[in-house]
């Protein structure tokens, strides 16, 4: 868990999978276009990966995905500076 601006600590969207349920890899997906959720997946210490072409369906069109991930010792890495 790390602090925001203020000093206050802040949920990290991948401290449960990795510190409780011991997963050694967390990854999530999010369109192109999604700026905000890139900036979060950023914040939380997940690098991006790469496109997924033609991922998912939306609205009857296929579309792209980015791929983000973090390894369960890039965590610790982060959890601990």
């Amino acid at each position: 868990m790390g602090t925001d601006d203020r000093g206050v600590d802040r949920y990290q969207p991948v401290d449960i999978p990795v510190r409780d349920l011991h997963l050694h890899r967390v990854w999530g997906a999010r369109s192109p276009h999604n700026t905000a959720s890139a900036r979060t997946m950023q914040r939380a210490g997940l690098t991006e990966e790469g496109y997924i072409r033609e991922h998912v369906q939306r609205g009857g069109q296929w579309s792209d995905s980015i791929t983000h991930s973090i390894l369960d010792h890039e965590y610790t890495a982060t959890a601990t500076e």
